[in-house]
């Protein structure tokens, strides 16, 4: 059945095997001096994608706190004022304040990964990061994302069921 007529919302219902081919989206920023750095990926998302997984694998070597936020662009930002003009691709995560949120992170290593189903209105745009090294240290930030697209299209079966 043609899903053209169901919202993205009600799509999202479906059981997670309709949902077809995922794809990982990976960037990173690896800097030693004072700054704000970006990177933006390489991969367009489609119009709504949907998030399946995440995961960040931090490594500060200073004594001071660094950052890193996460968005969705069109182009690479190149201040901070930019970035914080762009949509947030975590919503909500991250210090308390105005999107997109600062993930704050300290010296000792960290790996973390969260498995979901979180709708993103994508509408073409790449994920970009965003990392501040506080100076005098090594930080490096790497993230990966696994999305797919919504399908299109299901056996009948599963479109009586919602």
């Amino acid at each position: 059945m043609n899903l053209s007529d169901m919202t993205p919302q009600q799509i999202m219902k479906l059981p997670d095997h309709l949902f077809g081919n995922r794809f990982i989206v990976g960037i990173e920023i690896s800097e030693s001096l004072a700054d704000t750095y970006w990177d933006i990926a390489e991969t367009a998302l489609p119009d709504y994608a949907v998030l399946w997984s995440f995961g960040w694998e931090l490594w500060n070597s200073g004594v001071t706190f660094a950052n890193f936020r996460l968005a969705l662009g069109d182009q690479l930002p190149t201040t901070t004022g930019q970035m914080d003009g762009l949509t947030p691709l975590l919503s909500g995560v991250g210090n308390q304040g105005s999107e997109p949120r600062a993930i704050q992170f300290g010296i000792d290593p960290l790996s973390q990964q969260f498995n979901c189903k979180t709708l993103i209105n994508a509408q073409g745009r790449r994920p970009i990061l965003e990392m501040t090294n506080p100076g005098q240290s090594n930080v490096e930030v790497r993230c990966l994302f696994v999305f797919s697209s919504l399908p299109k299209a299901v056996p009948d079966e599963f479109v009586r069921m919602l």
